[in-house]
């Protein structure tokens, strides 16, 4: 795939030797499903007679298939963007549909773990649609009576993407038909189904690579040294181009730091919490999760990655702060909380005095992460 122009937070960030590119890459999730809703000309008629009214006066929608089948579809997509959301962070991206995320290079694994496991999810449901379509049809044609329009309802060879044929492409079938297409993983041209899900990544756009045309987009002042009805020089626009990315680099440094920093505090902040307010004597008022630690380690260790990955600058305070975090949790369970009372209240008085030296020093720490 060629080039695509990246409209972001951040391009690159204000080190001459390191580079978002260097550090992660982006990704951009495309999802997308019919909503088999449609107007209801025969409910539309009726109610413009009862009322002597003009039937056009009215838009009445009906469900031509059982909602709950066609909503699991952005359930699972939904699933997906929460189960990677702690690994991630956008970036604006207006002139698309989508959003694009960054993600270090340290988690693409994990991320591409969620990704695959959507991926088969999604063509099972898809799948299931086609093998239950003919039912499904069977129960709205009960359900909508004569509101019931057969015609309503697409071919379930549609649903699915899949690779054009060498006839498809030879005799331009797609142009012909207008259909929606796209390179696939495998290299080939793919159609999109009606029900379609894609992922891109790409990397992250430097300055001297990918000039971010967002400027030519903003409001000319007096110090930009031209005027919008004179042509700038080379120099000029480059001047104006580099000082519009540095300002979106700083924006964007400033932003990840303070996820960082909210995320980090807030898991903490709940598991003191939990451990302050558990009673063993009525386990049911505050229930210990077994997932109550495994999301506190799994938090200090993807901060950890981040300050390891010079994405954000160096800040011993903070480093020292999660590596302390991480002793007081290494080798405790969640049973251990539960039975041992005395474990729980060490836990939560060690947590809290981490957590006091985080928020404490929120804004020097936060300063050091900006450099």
């Amino acid at each position: 795939m060629g080039k695509k122009k990246v409209y972001s937070q951040g391009v690159d960030i204000d080190n001459p030797n390191t580079s978002l590119a260097d550090l992660g890459g982006l990704l951009k999730v495309t999802h997308t499903k019919p909503s088999f809703k449609h107007r209801d000309k025969e409910v539309e008629n009726f109610v413009g007679q009862n009322f002597q009214a003009n039937e056009k006066w009215f838009n009445v929608s009906k469900h031509i298939i059982n909602q709950k089948v066609i909503n699991a579809f952005s359930d699972r997509v939904r699933n997906f963007h929460h189960a990677i959301e702690r690994f991630t962070f956008p970036f604006d991206n207006p002139n698309e549909k989508g959003k694009h995320l960054f993600v270090l290079t340290a988690h693409f694994d994990r991320v591409n773990v969620e990704w695959e496991s959507l991926k088969d999810d999604y063509s099972k449901m898809v799948q299931k649609l086609i093998n239950d379509w003919t039912d499904l049809i069977n129960e709205a044609k009960a359900e909508l009576g004569g509101r019931f329009e057969q015609s309503l309802y697409p071919d379930p060879n549609e649903f699915a993407d899949r690779p054009l044929t060498q006839e498809e492409l030879d005799n331009s079938v797609a142009y012909h038909n207008g259909w929606k297409l796209f390179e696939g993983e495998d290299g080939r041209t793919w159609k999109q189904g009606i029900f379609h899900l894609r992922a891109d990544w790409s990397q992250a756009p430097n300055i001297a690579e990918d000039l971010d045309d967002s400027v030519f987009d903003e409001r000319h002042n007096q110090d930009d040294h031209y005027s919008s009805w004179k042509k700038p020089t080379q120099s000029q626009l480059m001047s104006k181009i580099v000082s519009s990315q540095k300002r979106k680099i700083s924006d964007f440094k400033s932003n990840y730091a303070r996820n960082q920093l909210e995320g980090l505090s807030q898991v903490m902040e709940n598991t003191i919490a939990k451990c302050n307010a558990y009673n063993p004597k009525d386990k049911k008022s505050a229930p210990f999760r077994d997932t109550l630690l495994p999301i506190l380690k799994d938090q200090l260790d993807v901060f950890g990655d981040v300050l390891e990955s010079n994405l954000l600058s160096d800040c011993p305070k903070l480093s020292e702060s999660i590596e302390q975090a991480q002793k007081i949790i290494n080798g405790v369970t969640v049973q251990d909380l539960r039975d041992d009372d005395s474990k729980r209240k060490d836990v939560a008085d060690k947590l809290s005095e981490v957590h006091d030296d985080i928020t404490d020093n929120e804004i020097d720490n936060f300063n050091e992460l900006m450099g």
